[in-house]
């Protein structure tokens, strides 16, 4: 099936339609697939099954499609690729620019040929480790951190990785995601989740909102920071918090799985 015939000319506005129209050419070619799911250590939007046994991974990130994001999104799709141990991964955005089917990031006019050209492949691509499913999954955890580029191996490597060890999953809100209230779905995100982790590196005001608002439901918290703890606001500082470093994400990942099941898997 043709994409234009799935989206006409319309650009998507969402996460959810954008899923709408992976779901639909995958299901239009009968390929196995899922959405919203956890698979390894990731919380995948999507993810399918070629005919030869490929396993892919597609993640949906609506940002503008600049050269800096382009390249984020490339470093990202590697990430996913081994958190979720899949034999490929690729990043959509659900916008309109020149993009490669080569490439792991592409726009959402482009998506329908890089399924097709992915569906082609004659190779099979041997993942990192055996593809594990998690479709039972209902409670997570909201994550309050910083959006910065640096950040997004704390999220998808430490924060995710301890998440899905503990049978939760974690997830963020995006602030380039500008089709949406910012404010409205952080507020419904922290009220549906089963509590917060919030990266204080920095002292970032949007996750003091996050951790504000985390607190006034009575969330129940996980502090983290990589910067000095003397340097952060008085109301917060004293709290308990875990320093780390950026890029000792692994380390990270092993002490907050254990501080994850004494913080909030005892009553889920």
């Amino acid at each position: 099936m043709a994409y234009l015939e799935l989206w006409g000319n319309a650009m998507a506005k969402s996460e959810k339609e954008v899923l709408e129209v992976i779901s639909n050419l995958l299901e239009s070619k009968g390929i196995e697939h899922g959405v919203e799911v956890t698979v390894g250590n990731s919380r995948l939007d999507a993810y399918f099954i070629t005919p030869i046994g490929n396993s892919v991974a597609v993640e949906i990130k609506q940002w503008e499609p600049t050269i800096n994001n382009q390249q984020r999104a490339k470093k990202l799709a590697k990430t996913i690729q081994t958190t979720a141990g899949t034999s490929e991964a690729f990043i959509v955005f659900p916008s309109h620019f020149n993009s490669d089917i080569n490439s792991s990031v592409v726009s959402i006019s482009n998506l329908a040929q890089k399924i097709d050209y992915i569906l082609q492949e004659k190779t099979t691509i041997t993942p990192s480790k055996p593809l594990k499913i998690k479709n039972e999954q209902e409670n997570f955890i909201f994550a309050a951190m910083p959006f910065s580029p640096e950040f997004d191996d704390t999220f998808e490597i430490a924060i995710q990785g301890a998440a899905t060890e503990n049978n939760l999953y974690a997830i963020r809100v995006d602030r380039e995601n500008f089709a949406e209230d910012v404010v409205s779905n952080i507020k419904n995100q922290i009220k549906n989740s089963i509590g917060c982790i919030a990266d204080l590196s920095g002292s970032r005001p949007n996750v003091l909102f996050e951790l504000g608002c985390a607190l006034a439901l009575n969330k129940k918290d996980i502090q983290i920071c990589s910067t000095d703890i003397k340097n952060l606001p008085f109301d917060v500082r004293n709290n308990p918090t875990m320093q780390y470093s950026i890029g000792r994400t692994n380390f990270l990942k092993n002490i907050l799985s254990k501080k994850i099941k004494n913080v909030f898997t005892t009553e889920v």
